[in-house]
């Protein structure tokens, strides 16, 4: 009798491109090639999977399927691969979908107009999902059978703004699942109050210096504008437009204060391109306004994005995985906007002070200047006890995905 193996499905919401969003797909199948062989003989194949079927190859990410294209008469498992998913609905997700600034204020505008209902019905259009809470699955819908979840968080749970009834379904459904770790400790706390057991470890991307070594990155850059930065003391600034569009006037201020004092190249990087991110719209307006020589990019892979901040002498961003990456590469990093709570509380739970918080738009030179020789000893000692914290919850997932 041949027994017939099951897939494996990664599923995030790597159907856009956010640099966080595709590295996650990434980092799971190299950890698999490189540590877990046991995991892919297991399964007949591992698949990638979102809402939509997108072919980011050109950016660096992979190609994904589209949960509605899934067989359904296929056995299969799925590892919930990280992010800000535990109360991402539909509705939210369809507005991050959308291919501009533009398609998306229209969209707010009939919400208004028409309620969310509206919203609700072209995402059901787009997405053809029957799940409004699509990235913390169904056991036995298509044929699902164990699911983990991977250094997860929920912005909403730790804000009180999820419905009484998402935060019931999140939690019966993260019950029935076999492993479930968090990444930050305010989550971790709201998911253990009601009832589930889970365990505390940092976001996997805390392992690209170790899966993604500097002199490797640097093979795969052609792009002339990186290739001058090397050798230099590079800052790099990153933007988010929704959390910066109030304060570029303050920014550009920032910014020229530190380029006045001292030899450093100053990098307008982008890591979030999707809809709602809109990191280039925002840093366009900043270089437009900024007299002082800069390098400003438009258009990177994950590869050129982590090796421009994996090089350089400090990092500014309103970017989780922007700052996750600067911590692995051992570079002295500050969050920026202490409303962005995914990313003030994710540094409060890994970061080493002063560099574990968020501050305003207007305490970026101050804090520069008193940070700017941060021991990075300490930060790859940090970055060490990370990767090790890693490479344990891998191993705990992946043996827990194994049991039958």
């Amino acid at each position: 009798m041949v027994i017939m193996k099951k897939q494996l499905v990664i599923m995030g919401a790597f159907d856009r491109y956010n640099f966080g969003d595709l590295l996650f797909p990434i980092i799971i199948q190299e950890y698999i090639n490189k540590y877990r062989l046991d995991v892919r003989k297991h399964y007949s194949e591992i698949v990638p999977v979102a809402l939509e079927k997108k072919d980011l190859s050109d950016a660096g990410g992979l190609t994904t399927h589209a949960w509605k294209d899934l067989n359904p008469n296929t056995a299969r498992d799925i590892i919930v691969a990280g992010g800000d998913v535990l109360g991402a609905n539909t509705s939210g997700l369809y507005m991050d979908s959308l291919n501009s600034y533009n398609e998306h204020f229209i969209a707010r505008v009939m919400r208004k107009i028409l309620t969310n209902k509206y919203i609700e019905n072209k995402a059901a259009e787009k997405f053809q999902v029957t799940n409004l809470l699509p990235y913390v699955p169904i056991q036995g819908l298509n044929n699902v059978d164990n699911i983990v979840y991977n250094s997860v968080s929920g912005s909403g749970l730790i804000s009180g703004e999820i419905k009484k009834d998402d935060n019931k379904i999140i939690v019966d459904r993260l019950l029935k699942s076999k492993f479930v770790s968090i990444r930050d400790k305010n989550t971790h706390k709201a998911i253990l109050n009601n009832g589930v057991t889970a365990k505390l470890a940092p976001d996997s991307a805390s392992i690209v210096r170790e899966l993604f070594p500097l002199e490797e990155l640097e093979t795969k850059i052609t792009d002339d504008k990186i290739i001058n930065l090397k050798g230099k003391d590079h800052i790099v600034f990153q933007f988010g437009l929704r959390k910066s569009k109030n304060h570029f006037d303050e920014i550009v201020s920032q910014i020229e204060e530190i380029a006045s004092q001292g030899d450093n190249e100053i990098v307008l990087l982008p890591v979030g391109f999707a809809t709602n991110h809109d990191d280039v719209i925002a840093l366009r307006k900043i270089s437009k306004k900024i007299k002082v020589p800069h390098t400003f990019f438009d258009e990177l892979t994950i590869w050129e994005i982590m090796y421009i901040i994996g090089t350089a002498k400090f990092l500014f961003g309103t970017s989780l995985h922007a700052n996750i990456t600067a911590m692995s590469y051992n570079v002295p990093h500050i969050g920026l906007n202490k409303n962005i709570v995914k990313l003030d509380k994710y540094l409060e739970t890994w970061g080493l002070e002063p560099l574990n918080k968020n501050i305003d738009f207007s305490e970026m030179s101050s804090f520069f200047f008193k940070n700017k020789n941060f021991d990075k000893t300490i930060i790859y000692q940090n970055s060490n006890k990370l990767i090790k914290l890693t490479h344990d919850n891998f191993n705990e997932l992946f043996d827990n995905l194994l049991i039958d």
